[in-house]
């Protein structure tokens, strides 16, 4: 069983506050605004057993996470908007500005859904390679790049999924 526990927000932010595992893509874990002065609980959520999960945060303050086979949204007060079941466990999920999240499967797929309020829609779906890591934007979002667990670096177009090119490293 996982508990999703969040904490009271700092306001409204216009973009994704929390976009990626461990915040950017150097995985800092560190965010650009401060926490708040008197932190409390402002929702917890029970979801299902899992060996671990991926938690981002998005337009809207829109939560996102991975369990398992399942990407969940909730609103910004704790609420379910969806849930999204695919075929493979998730590794992990990038949210970019326009509030388009990649969605890196262990089974080497990557997959573009978007968050429309009350259901989320696929709009591309690609089958790379072997499992891969977790999924990295470009600084103007028209690249995620992800590395396959046989050393290999993949940059795919956000556009439509297509493969730019890769790099063994």
């Amino acid at each position: 069983m996982v508990w999703l526990v969040v904490w009271a927000s700092l306001g409204w932010v216009d973009v994704a506050p929390w976009p990626q595992l461990q915040h950017d893509s150097q995985r800092t874990g560190r965010g650009e605004y401060p926490g708040p002065d008197n932190p409390y609980l402002k929702w917890i959520q029970q979801l299902p057993e899992s060996k671990g999960c991926s938690v981002v945060i998005g337009l809207n303050n829109t939560s996102y996470v991975a369990v398992s086979e399942e990407l969940y949204a909730f609103h910004q007060n704790g609420n379910q908007k969806w849930c999204q079941v695919f075929a493979e466990v998730i590794h992990s999920c990038v949210v970019d500005s326009n509030g388009l999240i990649y969605v890196a499967t262990r089974a080497g797929e990557l997959v573009c859904v978007r968050d429309d309020e009350t259901k989320a829609t696929i709009i591309w779906s690609k089958k790379i390679s072997n499992p891969f890591s977790v999924p990295s934007l470009s600084l103007d979002e028209k690249t995620v790049y992800v590395a396959s667990d046989d050393g290999t670096l993949y940059f795919v177009e956000t556009s439509n999924g297509n493969i730019k090119g890769s790099v063994c490293v």
